[in-house]
């Protein structure tokens, strides 16, 4: 009779450690689906963050560089000094490229990246070692231009990632 008993109890006491162990599996189950949700937003908001940044960076270079280019002419770039100008768009170019090193950036840019980062530091590169004012400002209206067909583009991409986080091509 107590083998029974003890029997009955072993029994019992398996069955509630096998339920028990289903609802620690269903706890850490979804456990781990809120873990991924939260990495997931935690994503979102970088990308947000990074794409608004360069943003924002890419209209203090383009302020600046303005300047030396369409703003400018050959008078004038006389008494410029270019050297914050061009530290400004070397550290935009930094940013841009690390924001954008990421593939699934990289991919909504529609740019072959290294090359425009190659061109623009060309273009850096002969402004500083121009001499003739004629240089400068060509050098200077070439950055230019080539920074701001970027505007758009990034703009587009800021607001794609802020206002379409799934990143569905319909937006829904």
């Amino acid at each position: 009779m107590d083998d029974v008993l003890l029997s009955r109890i072993g029994t019992c006491v398996t069955i509630l450690c096998a339920i028990g162990s289903v609802i620690g599996w269903c706890k850490s189950r979804r456990a781990a689906t809120d873990a991924q949700l939260a990495v997931r937003e935690i994503r979102y908001h970088r990308n947000i963050r990074q794409a608004s940044t360069v943003h924002a960076a890419l209209s203090n270079t383009l302020k600046s560089v303005r300047q030396i280019g369409v703003g400018c002419n050959v008078e004038k770039i006389v008494g410029i000094n270019i050297e914050p100008i061009i530290d400004e768009t070397e550290i935009f170019l930094e940013q841009l490229q690390e924001v954008f090193a990421d593939s699934h950036l990289k991919n909504k840019l529609d740019i072959n990246l290294d090359e425009f980062l190659s061109g623009i530091r060309i273009s850096i590169s002969s402004l500083s070692d121009s001499i003739l004012p004629e240089d400068k400002l060509r050098e200077g209206r070439d950055i230019y231009s080539k920074l701001s067909s970027l505007k758009a583009t990034i703009g587009n991409i800021s607001n794609e990632i802020t206002f379409n986080p799934k990143g569905d091509k319909n937006g829904n």
